[in-house]
């Protein structure tokens, strides 16, 4: 595997395994200090979820017109602001939207590190999909044992 390929799929593990570790701590904050069901909060997850999709869908395209590097900047930029936004206001109605937009900066970044593996190792074929869908993979996991692990 060419070293580029090996960056992307570090990058993409740690971008899932911080989302992933971010499910459940949303839900319980939510649930404990916003003082929502955790029926809203798992609609708030989806809404999360949905944006995500969204981005994903934007991003392919994104990717076409101004390319891979650009693509995952403007998604880094939208999550960073939406972070500090939520930062600020952190309470009800708006942490929700910004979990929201959120999503959308992050599903902005999925297509372009796909597009950008297929580009980096043409010669590899699949692999170099099989490399991130790992690397994805392994990242929910993580942080979702991460989180899971019991503090003593």
């Amino acid at each position: 595997m060419p070293r580029s390929l090996w960056l992307l799929v570090i990058g993409m593990m740690v971008n899932v395994t911080g989302s992933s570790f971010l499910w459940p701590l949303n839900a319980i904050y939510i649930h404990d200090h916003l003082g929502k069901s955790l029926s809203v909060a798992g609609i708030v997850l989806m809404l999360n979820s949905a944006a995500s999709v969204i981005g994903n869908l934007i991003g392919g395209n994104l990717y076409d017109k101004i390319g891979g590097f650009r693509s995952i900047l403007l998604g880094i930029m939208i999550t960073i602001l939406s972070l500090i936004g939520m930062t600020f206001w952190h309470g009800w109605p708006l942490y929700p939207i910004f979990l929201t937009i959120i999503g959308l900066g992050a599903g902005i970044i999925v297509p372009a590190m796909f597009a950008m593996a297929g580009a980096v190792w043409k010669e590899g074929g699949r692999k170099a999909f099989n490399a991130v869908y790992i690397a994805q993979n392994f990242g929910v996991a993580v942080g979702s044992a991460l989180y899971c692990t019991p503090k003593v």
